[in-house]
């Protein structure tokens, strides 16, 4: 069974933009903030915003910021392109950052601007974009090819107030005992771009015996995702899923099913 929930103010958090990141290989330490920056600019606009890269390991570092597209996949997850592989939604052709070759110092924090400039060939309808940048550290005199740490920069623009919608294509329960999982298909047929937050409730006679949120990455408009959730370590017994996604509209897809743990 599917239903609507009216949608409730507060969940809009869900939406903040207070993402970092720290990654750490061998001595290396790189910290990147934020990893997700949305704009609302529209073509021939401009907009900026501030990446904070930091250096907290012991070794000097060579840092190098290369841009991107990329997309996410059926399965949730994320495939690195070229830059311009996405085509007429790559936003990166109108990113650039201050600073994309320089050297930190233990210890050392820098704050580059990242700036994106629409271009006026783009169509002023209602539309979602993206793009971003790949922040790799190696340490300073590392040959070409050896391996580093890095960190990928998201950005995202709307065009103008894309409609949002998500459409939940099937739910169902796949193996048995301990090996039992919920399967939700999942369509993203509005034209904005979705950053979902997904939540799953388990109750027995009533009572709620297990619930946890479900980390999803976005999903661009007309793709399909296939998530699927393992439900172990629940006693033989009759139980209620019920599986929510709020995807930043004006409602929350919601999605019930019964399952028999033998």
């Amino acid at each position: 069974m599917r239903r609507i929930i009216p949608r409730l103010a507060a969940l809009a958090v869900v939406l903040a933009l207070g993402v970092s990141e720290r990654v750490v290989a061998a001595d290396l330490s790189l910290g990147v903030d934020p990893l997700v920056i949305e704009f609302t600019a529209k073509p021939g606009a401009s907009a900026r915003a501030s990446i904070v890269v930091s250096n907290a390991g012991n070794q000097v570092e060579h840092v190098i910021a290369v841009p991107i597209d990329w997309r996410t996949l059926f399965d949730g997850n994320i495939a690195v392109e070229r830059a311009g592989a996405e085509g007429a939604r790559s936003l990166t052709s109108g990113l650039t950052l201050s600073d994309t070759d320089f050297v930190l110092q233990p210890r050392q924090v820098r704050t580059l601007t990242l700036t994106l400039e629409v271009p006026t060939s783009k169509p002023a309808t209602p539309a979602s974009y993206w793009g971003g940048f790949l922040i790799e550290a190696k340490p300073l005199g590392a040959p070409g090819d050896s391996l580093g740490t890095g960190a990928t920069v998201f950005v995202y623009d709307n065009v103008g107030q894309p409609r949002r919608h998500l459409a939940m294509r099937s739910l169902r329960l796949t193996g048995s005992g301990d090996q039992t999982r919920v399967e939700a298909r999942l369509r993203n047929d509005g034209d904005s771009y979705l950053r979902i937050a997904s939540h799953l409730a388990i109750q027995q006679a009533g009572r709620v015996v297990r619930e946890f949120d479900i980390p999803m990455n976005s999903m661009f408009p007309q793709a399909e995702r296939l998530l699927r959730q393992p439900l172990r370590g629940l006693a033989p017994g009759d139980y209620r899923v019920e599986l929510s996604f709020d995807y930043g509209g004006e409602t929350i897809l919601d999605g019930v099913t019964q399952v028999r743990i033998r």
